[in-house]
């Protein structure tokens, strides 16, 4: 029971809260989340409008 408290406590505080130097001074969590969002933008970018008269 302790030793899983500990490692719960360590995932998510102090991996995923900690920022990281190899990562831009972010958390590995905001890391992922910028990843994520960029890499969906550029699947997906927006189009130009078009006229449609």
């Amino acid at each position: 029971m302790a030793l899983s408290a500990i490692r719960g406590y360590i995932e998510i505080f102090h991996s995923r809260q900690r920022t990281q130097a190899h990562l831009d001074y972010r958390s590995p969590a905001a890391f992922m989340q910028r990843f994520y969002l960029t890499d969906r933008c550029l699947a997906n970018p927006l189009r130009p409008p078009t006229n449609s008269d």
